[in-house]
């Protein structure tokens, strides 16, 4: 069969050779791509084409510095004329030989204005972990409730819990223990 080209084609179409020819056409109309010329002093050679600029990512801002706290916290320090006191095995309630210690505090206290007082709880080894934890808190905010009560200023007063974990003494008589079973006190300038 003969399709008036002048050339039998088998399985192709008309319109698919209608469609190869105007491809044809086009690109011979178009030409070929034009030739980048390269300066003289190049160092590409005449062949190659110029590399494509290199773009790097935009550099982020610089991170900001955190801002610095108002004011550092104070640094609290033991002071000669603080003495500890002391509690029974699982109380919060101060021993009743150190309650006039609490008294001279309280009176020191409110006299000296411009100190700052951290409160320390701590426990000695029996009990476990989390319950030591649990009392030297107690007691330390008991402490606190009974200066507050004597007219310091509670915004002047900080506490800590340390359980057993500060030890004074390690023996495992009961003197030692009733060593460490205390509140201590730190100063610091307001």
């Amino acid at each position: 069969m003969n399709s008036g080209y002048g050339v039998y084609m088998p399985g192709i179409s008309r319109c698919l050779a209608v469609m190869i020819a105007a491809a044809a056409v086009g690109l011979s109309l178009g030409g070929c791509p034009r030739r980048v010329e390269t300066p003289a002093g190049s160092t590409v050679p005449s062949g190659a084409s110029e590399p494509a600029p290199v773009t790097s990512a935009p550099t982020p801002p610089p991170p900001r510095a955190p801002k610095p706290p108002s004011a550092p916290p104070p640094a609290f320090l033991p002071s000669e004329g603080l003495r500890d006191v002391h509690f029974a095995p699982g109380n919060v309630d101060v021993l009743k030989a150190d309650v006039e210690l609490l008294d001279a505090l309280a009176v020191w206290l409110n006299a000296n204005p411009n100190w700052l007082l951290l409160i320390e709880g701590h426990t000695d080894d029996r009990g476990t972990w989390q319950q030591n934890l649990t009392v030297s808190e107690r007691r330390a905010r008991s402490v606190m409730s009974v200066l507050i009560a004597k007219g310091v200023d509670a915004e002047r007063l900080t506490t800590a819990a340390f359980g057993e974990d500060r030890p004074l003494c390690k023996d495992k008589t009961e003197r030692c223990r009733a060593q460490n079973r205390r509140v201590h006190f730190l100063l610091s300038p307001r």
